[in-house]
């Protein structure tokens, strides 16, 4: 049941324009310019929420230095700290980027 982030959005949006006007008090004769404003700031939250999670990539480690530690060992297994620079690579005997 996987929803594009659009159809969450928009109904996200349409549910505040039912609502917003009746939880705040607001009549008919209210300035759209304020209800423009308030789903302006609404949609901002909302973008920098995506920007934030689209910046974070699950698979992607970050460089280490040459002789830095890129493994641990927890007991058979290794586990991954960083990605070694390109003429280097991470000795599994040393834990380090040789």
């Amino acid at each position: 049941m996987d929803r594009p982030p659009s159809c969450s959005c928009s109904c996200l949006l349409l549910l505040l324009l039912l609502l917003l006007p009746q939880a705040s008090g607001w009549t008919e004769e209210t300035d759209d310019r304020e209800l423009l404003s308030v789903l302006q700031s609404v949609l901002e939250k909302l973008q920098s929420r995506k920007l934030s999670s689209l910046d974070r990539r699950q698979s992607h480690l970050p460089t280490c230095e040459v002789g830095a530690s890129c493994l641990v060992k927890k007991g058979p297994r290794f586990g991954r700290l960083c990605d070694c620079p390109r003429p280097s690579t991470c000795n599994f005997f040393f834990l380090r980027c040789l």
